[in-house]
């Protein structure tokens, strides 16, 4: 039984004609370069998500071997964090910090929007944690990798120096 088999996978191979093994590899490769392309947004979305978590981790760190208690607001609201990605806590002082991990050489850029959206909610945290902040000297870090401000968020940020601060942490 098992011999019969045999001669009959080998006879089917021998019938399909020698180009076909070629079309055959092809469509598979095809389909998979498909595949990739369709699905290319979500696996660059996972990739830079696990790159700024990554980008995150390690400004936290950095703040706690200065002393800071440290919130990791981003981690635990996701995608509703409002650009609050940590909040660092010591003596009087309280620091919202947004964090990305950015490269000078990528065409992103982060522009005064961003700025101002981030400071926004910031603003509304504060006025709906009212007691808290009573305590508490406030201020926003947005802290990048690279030097990756646009001159509209530049000037934004100095508009609003008492409040918010551009700090370059290199990975």
């Amino acid at each position: 039984m098992n011999l019969d088999m045999t001669n009959l996978l080998l006879e089917i191979f021998f019938l399909i004609p020698w180009w076909a093994y070629f079309l055959i590899v092809f469509m598979i490769y095809f389909i998979r370069k498909i595949n990739y392309f369709v699905h290319k947004e979500q696996y660059k979305d996972i990739q830079n998500r696990e790159k700024g978590a990554k980008y995150e981790d390690y400004v936290s760190r950095y703040f706690k071997n200065l002393g800071y208690e440290i919130v990791e607001y981003g981690k635990i609201h996701g995608v509703k964090d409002q650009g609050i990605d940590l909040m660092l806590k010591k003596e009087k002082e309280f620091i919202f910090v947004q964090c990305k991990d950015w490269n000078i050489k990528n065409r992103f850029r982060i522009d005064s929007k961003e700025i101002q959206y981030t400071r926004m909610n910031v603003r509304d945290y504060i006025e709906n944690h009212k007691e808290l902040f009573t305590m508490y000297e406030w201020k926003i870090f947005y802290i990048t990798s690279d030097n990756i401000l646009n001159r509209s968020a530049k000037y934004k940020i100095q508009e609003h120096n008492e409040e918010i601060e551009h700090i370059i942490i290199p990975i």
